[in-house]
């Protein structure tokens, strides 16, 4: 039996293997580029091979074919996909059906075949309506796997229904072995790829649907294994009290022939001796009892006194007047004019056990008695016992055993129940008297008897014999086998069935409303709150949906008045911000060195960009534009911030490297949150047009010269943004302004603006516009940039601002 566990798990183990060696061929491999439905035939008729194996290669168990074949569909449907699973199941199923043709069983032709094929299927159903197109757990492997094969042995039973019997020996020999070899087969692959695969489960959270699973399989496993074992203990009780209630009535039947046939025996003997000595009443007694093969004959007066016996010492003894056995015989023979009696004590005697028959003679004054000791008895009966025996049996394999005292069988057995089928001799019923005396007179017990083990059997006394009415087990409980086998698979098979309805609604009716309300959910979290949650197959998932929904009602309530309050105090904040910015122009009209305007156009939320300028003496105007990281109020606040030190820091007289180095260094003092301004400092010297400025990480500024009749921008130093890091001297450079040269400043929120397909504004088409309208006036100029950067973005969302300053140098001009 070890080598043939050992064979089939090998067997299944090579589907085993190949299914993992697949599986990582398809992760790994250019394999997994192969079209789906292509890749699905390559898998189907691989194993479809397999299964072909299964068949070929079954192990014989004691007559019957096991293998498993069943485990290569399984696994390619389960693993691989639906169409895999029934491709391999047909390639199986149609190969074992024409392998009975060439010697592999046709006793299971249909059902085998059928079996497979339904394996395909079976699997492919179960990957795509309960797991969802993915592999299964491994417990679930194995109780599918135990689930598949009960199907197959069904199929059995049904195709066999003519033949139950037969059936259930065969069942009993491959279904262990068949259901192991099989779930070890599809078990194992799925339980490697579970833990060790691309995909291990190891540290994830099971899903609810698996959790439903894992408890539905617990709570069916016990249900079937609680009903199992109480169907058995039941139908083991039933089966001993019908094999009692058997016994009994044989033996009780028996017993009555065998008194029958012992009484009539004697009484034949009886009217001979009788016939004998009416016709002579002087014949000598002891002849007779030579003649006729017993042990007494005693004449006896209607009175009780024995008058003639072939014993001297029994004449004149009165049967009459002693208590037990004589009394009692007599009795009977005067009152029904003859009687038998069955072997008991001797009155006379109580060491010596006899048996009597009495008839009166004619006249009814005298009766004679004719008596037989065992050992006459024995030589008398034997053969009588014998014949009663040679065709009586119990049921289809019982039968009776009848032992003398000497524990020698006195009965003839033409067939005993014999699984190793070797030739039995009378010698060989491998019992005892002595045993028997150590069991109690009709009580139910077993042994190893004709070398059949596990022999069911009861016995009884009469007439000196032993009589034992016998049963194998096999027969014994082979309506209970049957009825266990029965109702085991069909137990499976609706426990099977009640776990994928009751699946089927938890997953309808609980776990897909869940996985749609979580969806609904994880869209409201991102943001959407248009998602309206519409589950209302049940009453509380209805009353759910409705609170959710109210709950995200009013979060949007309170969302649209906190964005309106937002919006209005970021209004009143972007007009602070702008009230801080110059916005007289002409900024000085009593200065007629120069000209200057400045425009700034903000996006929806406050933003960090500004401009400014002022006059530090009577002959320096600085002016300047930033940006500062970010947005909102934190920006404006920095923006706010920034722009009074570089004020305050301009006023003392400082260059502009130096204005810069002295803002950066209070900048980055405490500031926490990493924020940081880009800037371009410039200051104007309004009688000479030299300008003397700082770039700290701004963009570079575009120069009008007049004599070039061009804008250009200007190549210079950048240093790194104010805030960034302390301890930067920012360098001072210069550059000449003729009269009528002009200087134009701008933010990132110029050439960033951006497309709705993403494209930038850009340096090249900022300096064409300046170009095309070099020739207006700075307002109207900066209105043609603004108008050119919209008709750019076509509508798209402004997301930065857009900050702009234009400085026309007029040259030393006397003032008015």
């Amino acid at each position: 039996m070890f080598q043939t566990y050992l064979f089939l798990i090998l067997e299944g183990l090579l589907t085993s293997l190949v299914t993992i060696g697949i599986y990582f061929l398809n992760k790994y491999t250019k394999f997994k580029d192969i079209k789906y439905i292509y890749k699905q035939i390559i898998i189907g008729v691989i194993f479809g091979g397999l299964a072909i194996f299964g068949t070929e290669c079954g192990v014989n168990v004691g007559g019957a074919t096991a293998n498993a074949r069943d485990a290569a569909p399984l696994c390619a449907g389960l693993i691989f996909g639906g169409p895999a699973g029934i491709i391999a199941g047909i390639i199986g199923g149609v190969e074992r059906f024409f392998a009975a043709y060439w010697g592999k069983g046709t006793y299971s032709q249909i059902a085998c075949s059928l079996s497979t094929i339904i394996a395909g299927l079976y699997a492919a159903g179960l990957r795509v309506f309960m797991f969802d197109k993915k592999r299964p757990t491994w417990p679930f492997a194995l109780a599918l796997a135990v689930v598949m094969e009960t199907i197959h042995l069904t199929i059995l039973l049904f195709t066999k229904s003519n033949d139950i019997a037969g059936c259930i020996i065969i069942l009993k020999k491959v279904t262990l072995p068949m259901i192991v070899a099989n779930t070890v087969a599809v078990t194992i692959p799925c339980l490697v790829l579970q833990y060790v695969g691309p995909k291990s489960l190891l540290n994830k959270k099971m899903k609810i649907s698996y959790k439903v699973q894992m408890y539905l399989l617990i709570m069916v496993v016990f249900a079937y294994f609680g009903t199992t074992v109480f169907n058995y203990n039941s139908q083991t009780g039933s089966a001993v009290i019908n094999a009692v209630n058997l016994f009994e009535k044989n033996l009780s039947d028996f017993k009555s022939s065998v008194l029958a046939e012992s009484d009539k025996n004697l009484y034949s003997i009886t009217d001979k001796i009788i016939e004998e000595y009416e016709a002579d009443n002087s014949i000598d007694l002891n002849a007779l009892t030579i003649k006729y093969n017993v042990s007494e004959i005693n004449v006896i007066q209607k009175d009780g006194l024995i008058i003639k016996s072939n014993i001297p010492g029994y004449i004149n003894y009165d049967m009459d007047k002693n208590e037990g056995q004589s009394k009692l015989f007599h009795e009977a023979v005067i009152k029904d004019g003859q009687h038998v009696q069955e072997f008991q004590n001797q009155s006379k005697d109580e060491t010596k056990q006899m048996k009597y028959a009495g008839k009166m003679l004619s006249g009814n004054e005298i009766y004679i008695e004719v008596g037989l000791d065992s050992l006459l008895f024995k030589g008398t009966l034997n053969e009588t016992f014998s014949a009663m025996t040679t065709n009586r049996h119990i049921s289809k394999l019982g039968y009776f055993v009848i032992l003398d005292s000497d524990s020698n069988v006195v009965s003839d057995i033409l067939s005993v129940y014999n699984p190793n089928n070797e030739e039995l001799a009378k010698t060989d019923v491998g019992i005892t008297i002595q045993d028997l005396q150590k069991q109690k007179v009709g009580s139910l017990c077993s042994a190893e008897i004709f070398k059949s083990k596990n022999t069911y059997y009861m016995y009884d006394t009469s007439e000196t014999y032993y009589i034992i009415v016998a049963l194998p087990e096999y027969e014994m409980f082979e309506t209970r086998d049957a009825q266990l086998y029965i109702n085991s698979f069909m137990e499976v098979l609706v426990f099977a069935a009640l776990f994928a309805l009751i699946y089927f609604l938890l997953k309808r009716l609980v776990v897909n409303n869940i996985t749609q309300i979580n969806k609904n959910l994880s869209s409201i979290i991102d943001g959407d709150l248009s998602v309206k949650v519409e589950v209302h197959s049940t009453e509380e998932f209805s009353s759910l949906s409705n609170d959710i929904n109210y709950t995200v009602d009013t979060l949007k309530r309170l969302i649209d008045e906190a964005a309106a309050r937002i919006d209005k105090e970021l209004e009143f904040a972007k007009s602070i911000q702008l009230s801080a910015l110059p916005s007289s122009w002409p900024a000085y009209p009593q200065i007629k060195n120069f000209d200057i305007y400045a425009t700034m156009n903000t996006a929806k939320e406050v933003g960090g960009d500004f401009y400014d300028l002022y006059m530090i003496d009577l002959d320096h105007l600085a002016f300047l534009i930033a940006d500062v990281s970010g947005k909102g109020i934190p920006a404006a606040m920095f923006m706010m911030e920034s722009k009074t030190m570089l004020k305050n820091f301009a006023k003392n007289g400082l260059n502009a490297g130096e204005i810069l180095t002295n803002v950066n260094n209070n900048l980055c003092q405490g500031n926490e949150a990493g924020m940081f301004v880009t800037c371009w400092l410039g200051i104007l010297n309004i009688k000479t047009g030299e300008v003397q400025f700082a770039n700290a990480g701004h963009n570079y500024p575009c120069v009008y010269r007049k004599a070039k009749d061009a804008f250009e921008f200007v190549d210079q130093k950048k240093n790194l943004v104010l805030g960034g890091l302390e301890g930067i001297n920012y360098t001072s450079q210069t550059l000449k302004l003729e009269k009528g040269d002009r200087i134009y400043l701008y933010t990132d929120g110029v050439t960033e603006a951006t497309r709705g397909d993403g494209a930038l504004y850009g340096d090249d088409r900022l300096l064409a516009c300046l170009n095309t309208n070099k020739d207006k006036q700075d307002k109207p100029l900066l209105e043609e940039i603004k108008k050119d950067i919209d008709l750019f973005v076509d509508g798209a969302d402004q997301f930065d601002d857009i900050t702009m300053l234009v400085m026309d140098f007029l040259g030393e001009q006397k003032n008015n």
